[in-house]
């Protein structure tokens, strides 16, 4: 039986699986004779097929309003049996049928409106049960199917970052400045008369490794960071509690607006060695701040 379920949820699905005009008889023969491993390896695909089977048979109208286009069926002997049970609806909702298996003579292969051969000479398991280079042909024309199909669509990396917005390329393409970097009091700012002393208090408070020197409207004038602190403390000229920032600060320093990616904060970083960015709006005005650690804590790098 299905490992991991208690007598009532057995119950449950029989009642389920009758009540949708499912022979549960039928599938329970086919988890007993093709085991754990099988079942394991095809779990998520068989469960998704059951509730498809079983929307299906409970309303008819359950297929129309999936507005299918093309229905593509990768055969597993376990699913297709099961499959089976919606042939019919598919056929009469007109939806193209696809299969792709390695046995052009099987059931689903015959009823298909193309069928895409994935068969091999042998498998590679040695006692030749478990499926290994019939899995890997069928990975190779899934990925050939969906290359195909993003050349022929136009698909560009924007419309895949929508379509996976959590993943890596997501992030990289649709996290914006503004949705990782410090505002507010968070961002580091003293004024031009600050002494290095108060820029290193400001610095160490809002621990970003800088801060900026803003005058009264808030317009950038430079940026003092832990680079310039080295710097300054190997010069034995340079009286640390007395000289004012503005004398050590680096004016002009690199920026980045709001509604810029944050990838692109990552490569200009890389590009001049600094590890900090202020962000500015089109008036030169201070906005932001953020650092590489901003950037590794929402995963853009």
């Amino acid at each position: 039986m299905v490992r991991g379920l208690s007598s009532d949820q057995k119950i449950d699905w029989l009642q389920l699986c009758r009540s949708g005009g499912v022979g549960p008889q039928t599938f329970f023969k086919l988890l007993r004779r093709f085991g754990s491993a099988v079942i394991s390896r095809y779990a998520t695909l068989i469960i998704l097929l059951a509730l498809i089977v079983i929307f299906s048979l409970l309303s008819p109208q359950f297929l129309t309003g999936l507005n299918l286009r093309n229905l593509l069926v990768v055969q597993v002997t376990v699913c297709a049996m099961a499959f089976a049970a919606i042939l019919p609806l598919i056929k009469r909702q007109g939806i193209p049928l696809i299969v792709m298996s390695g046995n052009d003579e099987s059931s689903l292969a015959r009823l298909a409106d193309v069928h895409l051969d994935t068969s091999v000479p042998a498998e590679a398991c040695p006692l030749g049960l478990a499926p290994t280079a019939s899995t890997t042909a069928t990975l190779v024309m899934g990925d050939a199917l969906a290359i195909a199909l993003l050349e022929a669509r136009g698909f560009t990396d924007e419309d895949f970052a929508r379509s996976h917005p959590a993943g890596s390329l997501g992030r990289q393409l649709l996290l914006k400045i503004s949705d990782v970097m410090h505002k507010g009091e968070a961002i580091p700012s003293v004024s031009p008369d600050a002494s290095l002393t108060e820029a290193l208090v400001e610095m160490t408070r809002k621990g970003l490794g800088m801060t900026a020197i803003v005058d009264d409207e808030n317009h950038l004038l430079g940026v003092f960071t832990d680079g310039d602190l080295r710097r300054a403390v190997d010069d034995d000229d340079i009286d640390l509690r007395a000289t004012p920032v503005t004398h050590l600060m680096t004016a002009r320093p690199k920026t980045i607006g709001a509604d810029k990616l944050a990838i692109e904060a990552a490569r200009l970083m890389e590009s001049y060695k600094i590890h900090a960015l202020l962000v500015v709006d089109d008036g030169n005005h201070v906005v932001g701040a953020l650092n590489i650690h901003d950037l590794l804590r929402a995963r853009v790098v």
